[in-house]
């Protein structure tokens, strides 16, 4: 919910309210058993029951703002590729195709343009290209490049260290003003945060979550 940790009012700002997903990320993974009853016809017993309890407990939060409908309609996107592939196979070779990667780069410039932010129309629009690119399409060949796929698989890393590299360039040593400097300069700026972010990222990748990760398949058998 972002409230105050370890007496730290503003303890929200540590993440930049990035925590707000993980609401809808819960009650995705406690509607699992509602789904699977739809799917498969299929009973299943205490989860079922426990899923709908839970379910029930979250349409307060709709009254109060805590949790968006809307939003639910992401989910449903990110399982579209799934979807497709298994009823519709014969779909994903045409996917494909340079036209599908043209309307990729077009959805994605749309969706820029697009001023209020999670909007219906904005899902639905930026939707497209996800279920494209997760459905193969390398859009052009850049997203089978070497230097995207080591980004992808650093791309945890980034996801974490970003945001300190940007606190401690902009509100640390104050390398940039936003309230009096020009858009241009600020542009300028962003090759630097690329190379630093992607700098600090692939160290914390190689020594500290890989050796994490290779810890943790010594002990999880792979099935």
């Amino acid at each position: 919910m972002g409230s105050s940790f370890n007496g730290v009012s503003d303890s929200v700002h540590m993440t930049s309210g990035a925590h707000w997903t993980l609401r809808y990320e819960w009650l995705f993974y406690l509607s699992l058993p509602i789904v699977a009853a739809v799917v498969n016809v299929k009973w299943y017993g205490k989860y079922f029951v426990l899923s709908m309890l839970v379910m029930a407990l979250a349409i307060p939060g709709i009254y109060v703002g805590v949790v968006v409908p809307k939003m639910a309609l992401l989910f449903f996107i990110g399982f579209s590729p799934v979807m497709i592939k298994i009823y519709f196979p014969n779909v994903v070779p045409l996917i494909q195709h340079w036209v599908c990667s043209l309307v990729v780069l077009v959805s994605v410039v749309c969706g820029m343009f697009i001023s209020q932010q999670y909007s219906i129309v904005q899902m639905l629009v930026l939707g497209v290209p996800f279920i494209i690119i997760a459905l193969g399409n390398d859009v052009f060949g850049g997203l089978s490049s070497r230097g995207l796929k080591a980004l992808g698989e650093v791309s945890y890393s980034l996801y974490l260290t970003h945001g300190l590299i940007l606190y401690l360039l902009f509100s640390v040593f104050e390398v940039f003003s936003f309230e009096g400097g020009d858009v241009f300069q600020y542009i300028a700026w962003l090759p630097v945060v690329l190379a630093l972010v992607s700098a600090c990222s692939v160290v914390t990748f190689f020594m500290i979550e890989k050796p994490f990760i290779r810890v943790v398949s010594k002990r999880v058998p792979i099935v």
